[in-house]
């Protein structure tokens, strides 16, 4: 399953670069998931590392949000506790969304940078 989620973010990111190329930089993953050792596991949570933050965020301020963060996810993957909490810490503030596939991906991020201020 998380290979499948592996290959629908680097299919979102690479298209992504190509279609906003201009915002290129804006578009970022945090590497929050994965097996680690023990060790490894150890010293990036002492460099601050949460459980629960999403997969990629986008620093674009719209629409009175200060970015979007983007959970990728597939099949019939659902956010887990701790990315629902994390949320809930954020969500007056940043916008998020969830992507099964790139499409939905593609669509999510056109949806939020077109979105006018009020």
């Amino acid at each position: 399953m998380k290979n499948n989620e592996h290959k629908i973010q680097v299919e979102c990111v690479k298209l992504f670069r190509y279609k906003y190329a201009a915002l290129h930089y804006r578009l970022f993953a945090i590497p929050n998931g994965g097996q680690r050792n023990k060790t490894v596991a150890a010293k990036m949570k002492s460099e601050g590392v949460l459980r629960g933050v999403w997969d990629l965020f986008l620093a674009v301020p719209r629409n009175g949000k200060h970015g979007l963060f983007i959970e990728i996810k597939y099949g019939y993957n659902k956010l887990t506790e701790h990315q629902e909490i994390f949320k809930s810490h954020l969500q007056s503030d940043y916008a998020f969304g969830v992507a099964y596939s790139v499409e939905e991906f593609l669509q999510l991020v056109n949806d939020y940078l077109t979105t006018k201020s009020k």
